[in-house]
């Protein structure tokens, strides 16, 4: 039993010798092109005390951003179960469109900033299967919406799902 521990720690060893000679003699890959973004969350921007369009405008043309990755909040685009306010969404998307700018959309319950989800006050008494139907209905809407966005060139559902961290409800 000590002997096969043995080798499986030297051969763990020398792999990972070869490992770091292959880092250290060649180098990491240089990448060639490196194109730098920002993450834009309207309600981090308020919970600094700031205006948010003003920020974002100033992401956009004062800093002449042109990557970004705007995280949205269920709680804010459907505040009351059914009823939609898609108006500060579209100016984004709008703004962004106009200035050539490019967009990854961060939709679903998990879109980052703290508390992390961003569940409406109505959905939270709500029995797992309906709060998940009630999620993919309002997700269904944002990307039917945009889905023709030229500005839009990735989506993200959720943000690091399976990270249980934050004030998130627990995934059944």
């Amino acid at each position: 039993m000590r002997r096969r521990i043995k080798k499986i720690l030297l051969s763990l060893i020398i792999f990972l010798l070869i490992g770091a000679g292959f880092f250290f003699i060649g180098g990491a890959p240089r990448a060639e092109k490196i194109s730098w973004g920002v993450n834009f969350s309207q309600k981090q921007a308020e919970n600094l005390g700031l205006d948010w369009q003003k920020t974002y405008l100033a992401l956009l043309d004062d800093l002449r951003v042109k990557n970004l990755k705007i995280l949205t909040h269920w709680d804010l685009i459907e505040p009351r179960e059914g009823e939609y306010n898609f108006a500060d969404l579209d100016w984004q998307i709008e703004k962004a469109e106009e200035r050539g700018a490019k967009i990854i959309l961060v939709i679903g319950l998990k879109t980052g900033r703290w508390p992390e989800c961003h569940e409406p006050s109505w959905a939270r008494n709500q029995k797992s299967k309906t709060k998940n139907q009630k999620l993919l209905e309002y997700i269904e809407k944002i990307i039917n919406r945009y889905k023709n966005s030229p500005a839009i060139w990735v989506w993200q559902v959720e943000n690091e799902p399976f990270f249980p961290f934050g004030e998130c409800p627990k995934i059944e």
